[in-house]
């Protein structure tokens, strides 16, 4: 497979005024209109390739009876809307009721096609089935939410939500972002970049999540967003970031597949941090900050609002992009604002990291979960059409499959240095030791290379192991970190370790860099 191209998140800098919040929508939707018709050749990458269908049934184009009939009802939509459109101009040169009645015609047929594709409106959820994941103990305090893209009813958001739960082991609970074809999709998604329109389903998904934060029993939200999807992740966000309490975002997770955005809001928590990241983008440590606020209680006693503190001070810890380079809505969305924004004043907010990769196709289970994060043999046995000979067994009677193919050609490609930070980089990005992860432990014991980390993680080598014995850091009381004097940066003994290791890698792949690649087959990550 080919190196995979690597671009850390944008840090955030006042040398940069973001067009989103700052341009004239005219001037947003004009560009928009312009960066379609430059990527217009690359359309039929949107469903191209057809095969493989590695997953079977929940590839969105392997041919099932339900596969089959969803793309004739997309195809038949596609002909009527288009045909509409280009009939706008000729409604001068017809008498009034004849226009008032093809419409009516138009619009009753278009919506019967769209109830068949989506099902009821009432039913604006649906959680995957238990025969794919069941709630485990570990993961009672987790909630997995994922919002569709375009030209997705109700057979494929099922499709979705199962793929997500069979690869990372927990329910999954997917909000119907509902299609109204593939022209009105597309036509949808220029109003809701460039004009910041909320359409009902963005509404029902923002008062979905933001009680999903409220709840005291929920501490890790993990949020997957595809396609359109992830332009109304982005409107939600901008709402959360202005209406709630931002330790609650603290929760949030979020991560992307074919973002069709133009923006990515993640601001830094206090000045100070972002002054640190800023100064120090190699470091994975923040300034700590505290905020001391007087609470008057029953007793009129004041309470001290406790010192808080994350890996990178961000609002939100943690978010990762993933995209094809040949996939239209990628260049058209988070591609198109990665690569010619890079050194301009008026760049775009884009959080997150971005794995791109030089592939085509934008199906959400068929194109990008099936080539970076494909199921395991043993899996793909119990799946009818994945390419296998099926056992017959199914998918009931054991939750300890191994699920996720540790061999993933894409997870095990080495990450091309062209995305490292450039000193004249306006933007300011992050250091990649921020994003290093580690090792996977399942890796084979006898690389050096992986057994010298272990023995750095494990204290027996580096800079953070001989702080101590050699004097140049103190251990800090009720932070586990260590200060080092010639930087003036705390780190917690984690985050010195994975720094420490970062610097003896001699290249990274994709597994090393990917926060979501630690989910798979039910695990989880620390924070």
């Amino acid at each position: 497979m080919a190196p995979i191209k690597y671009y850390p998140s944008q840090i955030g800098s006042k040398l940069v005024t973001p067009l989103p919040f700052t341009a004239s929508p005219i001037k947003l939707l004009s560009e928009d209109l312009w960066s379609a018709l430059r990527n217009l050749p690359y359309t039929p990458n949107i469903f191209l390739p057809l095969s493989p269908t590695t997953s079977g049934a929940l590839c969105e184009l392997y041919p099932s009876p339900k596969n089959l009939g969803s793309v004739v009802l997309h195809v038949v939509l596609f002909i009527l809307q288009f045909s509409f459109l280009l009939s706008i101009p000729i409604w001068v040169l017809m008498p009034m009721w004849l226009v008032a009645i093809g419409c009516t015609m138009f619009w009753a047929l278009n919506l019967s096609i769209c109830l068949m594709l989506n099902g009821p409106r009432r039913v604006s959820t649906y959680e995957s089935a238990p025969e794919y994941a069941q709630r485990k103990h570990e993961h009672a305090h987790e909630q997995w939410i994922f919002l569709n893209g375009v030209c997705v009813g109700r057979h494929w958001l099922k499709c979705a939500v199962n793929r997500l739960a069979l690869t990372f082991g927990r329910p999954v609970l997917g909000i119907h972002n509902r299609t109204n074809g593939a022209v009105f999709d597309l036509l949808e998604c220029l109003v809701q970049r460039s004009l910041n329109y909320a359409s009902n389903d963005i509404r029902t998904a923002y008062r979905i999540l933001k009680g999903k934060l409220y709840d005291a029993d929920i501490h890790r939200i993990i949020l997957v967003l595809h396609s359109q999807g992830a332009i109304e992740g982005s409107m939600i966000i901008d709402w959360l970031l202005a209406e709630i309490p931002q330790d609650l975002l603290q929760k949030l997770e979020v991560y992307t597949f074919g973002n069709a955005a133009n923006h990515f809001n993640n601001p830094h928590l206090h000045l100070a941090s972002q002054q640190n990241a800023l100064a120090h983008p190699s470091l994975p440590a923040t300034s700590l900050t505290r905020t001391i606020t007087t609470l008057f209680t029953s007793s009129n006693r004041s309470v001290e609002v406790p010192t808080s503190r994350n890996g990178n001070g961000k609002s939100i810890p943690h978010i990762e992009h993933y995209a094809h380079t040949y996939d239209f809505v990628s260049r058209f969305g988070v591609l198109h604002y990665q690569h010619d924004y890079i050194n301009d004043a008026f760049a775009p907010r884009f959080m997150g990291r971005l794995f791109e990769a030089e592939d085509s196709g934008h199906m959400f289970v068929q194109h990008y979960l099936d080539r970076m994060f494909p199921l395991s043999r043993s899996l793909r046995k119990r799946l009818a059409g994945a390419g296998m000979q099926n056992d017959g067994k199914g998918l009931v009677g054991g939750w300890d499959w191994e699920r996720v193919d540790e061999n993933s050609c894409f997870m095990r490609s080495v990450v091309q240095g062209m995305g490292r930070v450039k000193p004249d980089d306006r933007l300011g990005r992050e250091g990649w030791e921020v994003s290093y992860v580690g090792e996977s432990m399942d890796d084979d014991g006898g690389d050096d290379e992986e057994e010298e980390y272990r023995e750095i993680l494990q204290g027996r080598s580096g800079k953070i192991a001989s702080a101590y014995a050699n004097g140049a850091g103190k251990k800090r009381e009720g932070l586990g970190g260590v200060t080092f004097k010639e930087e003036g940066i705390t780190l917690t003994n984690g985050e010195g370790r994975s720094v420490t290791a970062f610097r003896h890698k001699k290249e990274f792949k994709v597994k090393n860099l990917s926060r979501l690649w630690l989910y798979r087959d039910g695990k989880s990550p620390m924070n």
